[in-house]
């Protein structure tokens, strides 16, 4: 079976537009994993997740170990970590070479894509080498190797398809007039899709207010975890629920119209972001994905790791395609009592989260044009998750 849920969104046009967010949901994963080992947890949780499958595995591994009061070694949770990185790599690219045509009106290019449809595979491969008689430490060097050569044929990959040009050039973009600039260009259907934007007057579409999902204290999770229910959210969040998106992200990047500082205020102390900002917020998460692979593979940034929120109680966080993933576990001798998942839809579809609040400021603004720009925003948002949007 599946549990991975649908969103729908529903739009009523009028001087005061009416937006209504529902998420159904297929299955209730806590009544499938109640009464598993550590051991048929990780073998089954593949299985119930079609989307980022690499990222829940993750973390689900880092709640089973926190509530088993262990830590796997910092080598094997850099490689899941590096796994769930190439997983976002790929969706994202997929999406991008996949959805921004059809949006343009272009015709996707099918052909160019089974090369990144294997780049997760490959990178497990070379990740789980191993030396034969060779001694452990040479063995990770092998496998070093390989995993780096995979991740340089994902950044020419990714460079192809969606930026047209190196990404070590892409990064060198020092403002939002140098992203026009390459937009302008057109070599790929992601600069062609930014430039259509800017140049018909819709980048400032959906803007809404930036509210960043803080770092949850382990107290509010726990307790949170302990009350159930599906649709509950782990915070007092007040009038609106904090997004967990690329925006979010990356909101003090330079590159993006409206970047912030690091206490998330712009020149005029309102961070507040449309469309294109969070399109080349997509953009920018894309490319700094290799170069972070190739830190985890070289050891030289620490990996996520779990956290008990209390005894036999643990959790793990990752950051997934869509924004920060959440599993909580318990376990009651040897098998798991209770389990929860937290996934960034939760957050960004919530009924008072960023999806609804851009798509209103879309209807009440851009009547004409709201199916294709809710749309839009909504793969903004989440480049994932299966959604409608139906304009009345």
């Amino acid at each position: 079976m599946s549990v991975e849920g649908r969103v729908l969104i529903d739009v009523t046009l009028g001087a005061a537009p009416v937006v209504r967010i529902s998420f159904t949901q297929a299955g209730d994963v806590a009544r499938v994993l109640a009464g598993k080992t550590p051991g048929e947890v990780r073998a089954i949780v593949p299985a119930l997740f079609s989307l980022c499958g690499k990222a829940q595995s993750h973390a689900a591994h880092l709640a089973l170990d926190a509530a088993q009061g262990r830590k796997c070694a910092s080598e094997i949770r850099a490689a899941m970590q590096c796994l769930t990185e190439m997983e976002s790599l790929r969706e994202n690219t997929l999406r991008i070479a996949l959805d921004w045509p059809r949006l343009l009106g272009e015709r996707a290019d099918r052909g160019r894509l089974p090369p990144l449809m294997r780049l997760v595979p490959e990178l497990e491969s070379a990740l789980q080498s191993r030396g034969g008689p060779l001694d452990a430490g040479l063995a990770r060097s092998l496998a070093g190797d390989r995993a780096l050569r995979v991740v340089d044929a994902a950044e020419t990959l990714v460079a192809d398809l969606v930026f047209g040009e190196p990404i070590e050039r892409w990064q060198e973009r020092e403002d939002a007039n140098d992203v026009r600039n390459w937009a302008a260009a057109g070599r790929t259907p992601a600069a062609r899709l930014l430039h259509r934007i800017y140049s018909q007057g819709m980048a400032e579409a959906g803007s809404v207010q930036l509210h960043r999902l803080a770092p949850l204290d382990g107290h509010s999770v726990l307790n949170w975890f302990e009350a159930g229910g599906m649709h509950a959210l782990p915070l007092d969040r007040g009038s609106m629920a904090p997004e967990t998106t690329m925006l979010a992200r990356h909101a003090t990047d330079r590159r993006l119209a409206g970047a912030t500082n690091a206490n998330g205020c712009n020149a005029n102390d309102k961070a507040v972001h449309g469309l294109m900002d969070r399109l080349t917020a997509r953009l920018i998460e894309l490319a700094g994905l290799p170069s972070r692979m190739r830190e985890l593979i070289r050891g030289r940034v620490a990996p996520y790791a779990g956290r008990r929120l209390a005894e036999a109680v643990g959790m793990g966080e990752v950051a997934a395609a869509r924004g920060t993933l959440m599993h909580v576990a318990s376990m009651e001798d040897g098998r798991i009592s209770r389990y929860r998942v937290l996934a960034p839809t939760r957050w960004n579809f919530d009924v008072d989260g960023v999806a609804g609040r851009a798509v209103e400021r879309i209807a009440s603004e851009y009547g004409e044009d709201a199916q294709i720009l809710a749309e839009l925003m909504v793969d903004a948002i989440d480049p994932c998750v299966a959604y409608s949007v139906r304009i009345h």
